[in-house]
């Protein structure tokens, strides 16, 4: 199977964090004043936080604008979301787009919301649940444009928890770290079957960091009725 690989810069990122700095700021005070209460996240030094979070998020914008454009009404979840990475930065810079945001921790879900009302985020929802539980509900099987993961899970198990959400044609975007190519290669045959087809691996680096990857996979056909299965069904057994 032929997948592009390409780099990608952060200059885009970096711009958009700039333009938007005023929300930005903003985001990551509360996000600092409310970890004090509340375990939201590991990173909490301001350069980590603007690098880590909210330029890690950003990145994939280079990616989403290709799929945005000439979409019409664009529909992006992001599964897992914590704290509301990428969601919340996603939200800031692209108020065009409405951003639905899937967390199963109430007080992280609490957060976003609390984040999303300071900032006046009208593109921005949050649900609380378990992806693979609410791919099975008639409102979000197979709606989304694009659904984004960060962080989240092996990409089997990523694959399969996502697949139910996405449009036929749409779109699955997973950040991962830079051995997730010898994953992708031994779990390919599984994760195909399940409708979703690797388009590029797009590889990028921050502020000196070590390399990290997005990969872009592609559905080209509807979701098989049994997917996706319990997240203890996935652990267990491929599909």
């Amino acid at each position: 199977m032929n997948i592009e690989h390409r780099g990608l810069d952060s200059e885009q990122a970096e711009a958009e964090l700039e333009r938007h700095s005023p929300a930005f700021e903003k985001l990551a005070q509360m996000l600092v004043e409310h970890n004090r209460r509340t375990n939201l996240t590991r990173i909490t030094e301001p350069d980590q936080i603007r690098i880590r979070h909210f330029l890690d998020s950003l990145i994939a914008l280079e990616a989403i604008d290709k799929l945005a454009a000439g979409a019409g009404d664009f529909c992006l979840a992001d599964i897992g979301s914590g704290a509301g990475f990428p969601s919340l930065p996603l939200a800031i810079a692209r108020p065009g787009w409405r951003i639905v945001s899937i967390e199963a921790t109430g007080k992280k879900a609490d957060f976003q919301r609390l984040v999303a009302e300071a900032l006046d985020l009208k593109n921005f929802d949050i649900v609380i649940g378990r992806a693979e539980e609410l791919a099975r509900l008639p409102q979000y099987r197979e709606k989304f444009d694009v659904v984004c993961a960060r962080a989240v899970a092996k990409l089997r198990i990523l694959a399969e928890t996502a697949v139910g959400l996405v449009k036929i044609g749409g779109s699955l975007l997973v950040w991962q770290s830079a051995d997730a190519e010898n994953e992708l290669k031994e779990n390919l045959p599984t994760i195909t079957k399940m409708g979703v087809v690797p388009q590029e691996i797009l590889s990028y680096s921050l502020a000196g960091m070590q390399r990290f990857l997005l990969v872009h996979f592609n559905k080209a056909a509807g979701t098989d009725a049994r997917l996706p299965r319990r997240y203890s069904t996935m652990l267990k057994r491929a599909f």
